[in-house]
């Protein structure tokens, strides 16, 4: 059964379960009775978490599995809409940045959030009716193996927190502060530009990382290295072979 409040300050109602399938299908579940602002739908576990591209996404207990599911009429801007992965990923690196400021979080263009090289966390967005729907996993309590599937070396926050003596918070501590940061970005008084999220973001990228590309099957493709972002927040970037440049652009919404 799940637990339920309502956040009167801001009209974002939180859910949360024991164990769901997942909280991007149990969110889904929500929406056709309730059609709130903001929804967030957490879970202590999930039995059938998914990543990118369909991969798996363990879920083990302790960690952060969450889905928001936001109006879509609160981002009237449709540039602003093609640009949520930016803000997802600026709320996430506002959110570790003042909950655990000694970890040292940056981005990997488009939904990841890596620190010293290694996969903290991981993010999926998808159009469902008139919400967008953010599922996020963040790796809290714990460093779930590479799946069979590849992918980068994974870390925790407990990894780091352990190195610098300091208290690792728990994973709802981390669901309310980046989805407070989000929420700041979307409905404050003073809306971001368009060139003001691009450049946030890109000032958080870890333009070190080499990158390996994704065919449409999932499997692994090229190495690449990333070079900037275009003005519509395409990586631009040189095949670490071949040499030639190229730009990838994020397709999120189906």
């Amino acid at each position: 059964m799940a637990m339920q409040n309502h956040d009167l300050t801001r009209d974002i109602v939180y859910v949360h379960y024991p164990t769901v399938p997942s909280t991007m299908d149990a969110i889904k579940e929500h929406l056709i009775h309730q059609k709130p602002l903001w929804l967030v739908c957490s879970a202590a576990t999930q039995s059938a978490g998914r990543g990118t591209t369909g991969r798996t996404w363990v879920s083990t207990a302790g960690n952060v599995f969450v889905t928001i599911a936001m109006r879509e009429s609160l981002l009237p801007i449709v540039s602003h809409r093609m640009k949520l992965w930016a803000l997802v990923g600026l709320a996430q690196c506002a959110a570790l940045r003042e909950i655990c400021p000694w970890v040292p979080a940056r981005l990997k263009w488009p939904n990841d959030v890596l620190v010293e090289g290694q996969k903290l966390s991981g993010s999926l967005i998808e159009h469902h009716g008139d919400h967008f729907l953010i599922g996020i996993g963040l790796n809290v309590a714990h460093c779930p193996e590479v799946s069979s599937e590849g992918g980068r070396q994974p870390t925790s926050l407990a990894m780091h927190c352990t190195q610098e003596d300091r208290p690792c918070p728990d994973a709802q501590t981390v669901v309310h502060s980046v989805v407070t940061h989000l929420h700041r970005s979307v409905c404050g008084p003073q809306p971001m530009p368009e060139a003001e999220i691009l450049r946030q973001y890109s000032s958080e990228v870890d333009w070190s990382q080499q990158y390996v590309t994704r065919k449409e099957d999932g499997s692994r493709g090229r190495l690449i290295q990333p070079r900037s972002l275009d003005e519509f927040g395409g990586l631009v970037f040189t095949d670490v072979e071949t040499g030639q440049e190229g730009v990838q652009h994020a397709s999120y919404f189906d």
